[in-house]
């Protein structure tokens, strides 16, 4: 249809049509077209309007949509990056609108970033109210573990020149709040990816960050840190990646203004860290830590880690996988920590803390699993993993909490004061200094001093041989048979512990009839060749089907009953992919 007389002079203009006071004849090509309120016109035609996809209401524009992206804290406009000369631009416009009206009738951007590689002039201090979202990084690998040799290939990278990429310092007593980093990677930075607050310093609280990806520099503590967080609130994290740097994740309390950061959430975090050593100057730094520092008006607590995972291969065994001082209320669930490391998780004047373990072994090894330290107290520690060695320091002075402990599992050092309730089977008290007498003083049943045994086999060392008077629960001595490599191999009904390490199909294997009750574990290891098969004997019943890598070891437990005349599997077993 033809466009109407009445059109606003605003429209005209960009038309490039001119009116009078007085009537003019209707122009010798006519507009035509039909367009719709808040449409952004387009031309179809030499001489016709229609509707484009850039839909306007006030201030904002949305693409493709009329629904435009909503917050509790006002419309968010988008600024796509490609409009822009160059990222700093970009971020500086949507700063440009956000920080109008900060207190009040504030406004939120989002910005969106394409497949590419931007360069930022770093550092930028980045303020509340933006989201920044990218191309989800696609990743390449160079080698058999892919975890441990990533290298981008597509999506959106930042390139922080050698700097610190991101700051927040400047958000005053309450913080900066808001900022989201959603499908981006991030390259070629010095001190961090995001440092957000620092000493007295609130940082950032409701912070979101997911799909994100930091490959730092290739030369050793080129990147030392991948995100810092002090005095925050309320961050969320899903599915990070950050390789090449000496601390992936940190998050602090060090405030006097009566902030007790926390309240945090972190799922699906992955740290590939440089080989820690007193030579490389970094063996102080863990790949995880959760610190509080002085001055704090409270410690940092209520924070959650999901599957956490730490890889450091190479170095001197001086760093710690996971470290956790001063803090309260911390939940690991399922943590991986595979390092060279004197500690895979190390425990400091914390108290409160659940540490689940799924693995705490693989190409790296530490000197011990878990350490608690003297100051730590109410831990809570459960092993899903065979072979854990746990130390806990001779001077700990309250209760600690053991549950799930496989066979192989160490302890070493002292028990400390307090009943301790270690629950499962082949549990190893096995002081540092081989004297059980001295520095486990504990197991004897002083008041207020002695070892709750549940459901635990005790293996008891040469110069200690253990009554029911030493500690509560079933007490038992028992023994290790190795059992040598071949095709039907027999096994031990009076060893609490029978070991095979495969170099063939075993096709077929025997064990006799136990006493009532009696209970076995079973550890089939592959050679490192690995593939090897293996047939349980057929007064198992429920044995698992072990694992096939190489150099691996599949266990499991079992009891002997009477009734049945067979040995029943107690778990389904531990597999050690």
């Amino acid at each position: 249809m033809k466009l109407k007389i009445f059109i606003s002079i605003s429209v005209c203009a960009f038309l490039g049509v001119r009116f009078s006071s007085t009537a003019q004849s209707a122009p010798a090509h006519p507009l035509k077209g039909q367009g719709t309120q808040s449409y952004i016109p387009i031309w179809s035609g030499p001489n016709t309007l229609d509707d484009s996809s850039m839909f306007q209401s006030g201030h904002d524009v949305g693409v493709g949509t009329a629904t435009l992206l909503k917050s509790s804290t006002g419309i968010a406009t988008t600024f796509d990056c490609e409009a822009y000369s160059n990222l700093n631009a970009c971020l500086d416009a949507a700063e440009a609108y956000t920080t109008t009206n900060e207190v009040g009738a504030g406004h939120a951007a989002r910005v969106l970033l394409g497949d590419g590689v931007y360069s930022l002039v770093a550092p930028y201090e980045i303020t509340s109210g933006i989201t920044l979202i990218g191309v989800k990084p696609r990743l390449k690998s160079s080698c058999s573990n892919g975890d441990t040799c990533m290298a981008f290939n597509g999506g959106t990278v930042i390139d922080c020149g050698g700097q610190t990429c991101f700051t927040s310092t400047t958000g005053g007593i309450g913080g900066v709040s808001d900022i989201n980093f959603e499908a981006i990677g991030f390259q070629n930075w010095s001190d961090a990816i995001w440092m957000a607050g620092g000493n007295n310093i609130t940082g950032c609280n409701f912070c979101t960050i997911r799909d994100v990806i930091g490959i730092g520099s290739s030369s050793v503590n080129g990147s030392d840190q991948g995100f810092v967080f002090y005095n925050s609130q309320h961050v969320t994290a899903d599915n990070i990646k950050i390789a090449n740097v000496n601390t992936g994740w940190t998050m602090i309390s060090q405030s006097s203004n009566g902030s007790i950061p926390g309240n945090s959430e972190v799922d699906g975090l992955y740290v590939f860290t440089y080989p820690k050593s007193a030579a490389n100057g970094n063996s102080s730094k863990p790949g995880i830590l959760l610190e509080t520092l002085s001055p704090a008006s409270g410690n940092l607590n209520l924070i959650a880690l999901k599957r956490p995972q730490v890889n450091t291969y190479g170095g001197d065994k001086t760093s710690d996988g996971i470290l956790l001082n001063g803090v309260n209320s911390i939940s690991i669930f399922a943590a991986d920590v595979e390092v060279n490391a004197a500690n895979a998780i190390h425990l400091v004047n914390s108290g409160s803390n659940y540490i689940d373990v799924a693995e705490v072994f693989g190409t790296g090894s530490s000197i011990y699993d878990i350490n608690v330290d003297a100051n730590s107290k109410f831990n809570t520690v459960m092993s899903e993993n065979p072979f854990t060695l746990v130390y806990l320091d001779p001077a700990a002075a309250s209760r600690n909490v053991f549950y799930g402990i496989y066979s192989g599992t160490a302890f070493a050092g002292s028990m400390g004061q307090g009943v301790y309730n270690i629950s499962g089977q082949g549990v190893v008290l096995n002081g540092s200094t081989g004297n059980l007498s001295n520095v486990n003083p504990t197991l004897k049943s002083y008041s207020n001093q002695r070892v709750q045994l549940k459901r635990t086999v005790l293996h008891s060392p040469a110069n200690r041989n253990w009554g029911v008077s030493d500690v509560t629960g079933t007490v038992a001595t028992s023994s290790e048979n190795a059992l040598a490599a071949n095709t039907t191999p027999v096994l031990s009904a009076v060893s609490t512990l029978n070991t095979i390490t495969l170099t063939e199909n075993v096709t077929s294997s025997t064990i006799g009839a136990g006493a009532a009750g009696v209970r076995t574990a079973v550890a089939v290891c592959q050679d490192a060749v690995g593939g090897h098969s293996f047939a349980w004997p057929s007064n198992v019943h429920g044995g698992m089907t072990v694992g096939m890598k190489p150099s691996k070891c599949s266990v499991q437990d079992f009891v002997y009953s009477s009734t049945q005349k067979c040995w029943l599997a107690m778990n389904n077993g531990v597999t050690s992919e």
